[in-house]
């Protein structure tokens, strides 16, 4: 996990960074004796910093994450000029500010089924007393105090006011950026979807970051909300290194399978080559099918058939048939998809009706295995994708089946797209605190 953590850093804190543009803070006039004092063209800036200096820390059982910035500093220009009778002096200041310390809470819960990112107990650790003053040109000793601790209110005041006013916003943009750009559906293949969304806040066990996402599989074009009740998945285990872990239920497929019965795209219409005859076979879902992994994926759908077999120009059987098809599937994973792959197809319950010739009768197994090279010319041709998210790549996937679920886990690279976030903070300005 701290590959994919010092990953967030590197693309997060430039987007934090580019909300801190420089400033421009009011001219100050002061009297002190007989000198009339101007400080003027004064501009702060938060000066860039590296990535040895965030920490982000998953707090375990929580949905809060930790993130603390030191070490950082600000600088700072200005030009001070003090005039009595006849006396005027000008000179160039610079200022500087260290050890400046940032640390918040970044929360991440789940509104309607969508990511909220709130941060809290923000925190900023800074001293007045670490602000260094230095000019760049002869000036007035007597007034030299004056002027120093007059910048130094300004320069710290009004960096406070920017940090401040400008951080939270700026890492709440940044999080939620990142997490709006996760889509509320997917499609999969030509006809269907994936919609999905937060079943609860999430959750960080054994230092992952666990979301438990409620999703269903339907009809792209006519989008129904299944009638059916998701099942229970396994909590993250920790028995993989990767730094997404994905458990996807069988209810997902299942939810599929049915959308694509009730759109009657659950059909097959080909011609084999059997025993010497060209058998033309055309079948259609006629139930519900169903879905289930038991450690390995396992699946039921009921068919209605028509077979018309021909062999020298005759017709030699013209017949219809309905039964109960149970199929195994096995899965891998290539460029980002899963591939499913029928590795047992057997069908019971097998009703004939009509003149079914004896061959048919007796064994289907002929048939079967044609039919079960064509599905599987259809799946090898097509996949589920893993989820296309801005800004994240996969790769190292890993995938198993478990009681339940099938599990795809994966090492995430991020190339975030808000690190294009315009500079907030550009035309700002500030007053004196």
């Amino acid at each position: 996990m701290e590959s994919e953590i010092n990953t967030v850093k590197n693309e997060l804190l430039p987007i934090v960074m580019s909300q801190l543009g420089t400033i421009s803070i009011p001219d100050v006039h002061k009297s002190s004796g007989p000198f009339k004092i101007e400080v003027y063209s004064i501009r702060a800036k938060v000066d860039p910093i590296s990535t040895n200096h965030v920490s982000i820390q998953l707090i375990e059982g929580t949905n809060k994450v930790h993130l603390h910035i030191w070490d950082l500093t600000c600088s700072g220009s200005a030009k001070a000029k003090a005039k009595a009778w006849f006396i005027s002096k000008t000179s160039d200041v610079s200022m500087k500010l260290h050890s400046v310390g940032i640390h918040a809470d970044i929360v991440t819960s789940q509104r309607n089924g969508r990511p909220h990112v709130e941060i809290q107990g923000f925190g900023l650790e800074a001293s007045e007393g670490n602000v260094d003053i230095h000019f760049h040109g002869d000036f007035i000793d007597d007034i030299l105090n004056v002027v120093v601790s007059l910048l130094k209110g300004v320069f710290f005041g009004s960096i406070k006011s920017m940090i401040n006013s400008s951080v939270p916003p700026a890492i709440n943009s940044a999080v939620t950026n990142l997490l709006n750009s996760l889509p509320e559906k997917v499609k999969v293949g030509d006809n269907l979807g994936i919609r999905y969304s937060l079943a609860s806040n999430p959750v960080t066990r054994n230092k992952r970051m666990c979301w438990a996402l409620a999703g269903y599989m339907f009809n792209w074009n006519h989008e129904v909300k299944p009638t059916k009740t998701p099942g229970n998945i396994p909590d993250y285990d920790g028995s993989n290194n990767k730094g997404v872990q994905l458990l996807l239920s069988d209810y997902v497929l299942d939810t599929g399978l049915v959308a694509l019965y009730k759109a009657g795209l659950i059909q097959i219409d080909k011609s084999f080559n059997v025993l010497g005859m060209t058998v033309q076979l055309t079948c259609h879902g006629n139930t519900e099918p169903s879905i289930t992994f038991h450690n390995s994926i396992y699946g039921e759908a009921g068919v209605q058939c028509h077979v018309k077999t021909v062999q020298g120009g005759a017709t030699t059987g013209d017949f219809s048939f309905t039964s109960i098809t149970e199929f195994d599937l096995t899965q891998s994973i290539k460029a980002q998809t899963i591939y499913f792959q029928i590795s047992k197809l057997d069908m019971k319950d097998v009703k004939v009706n009509g003149n079914a010739p004896d061959w048919f009768k007796n064994d289907v197994n002929e048939l079967l295995k044609d039919v079960q090279a064509g599905v599987n010319q259809e799946l090898g041709a097509k996949g589920i994708a893993l989820p296309n998210v801005a800004g994240v790549n996969y790769s190292d996937v890993l995938d198993k089946v478990g009681q339940g679920y099938i599990e795809v886990a994966v090492t995430p690279t991020f190339h975030f797209q808000s690190r294009q976030t315009n500079n907030l903070m550009s035309t700002n300005k500030f007053t004196k605190t």
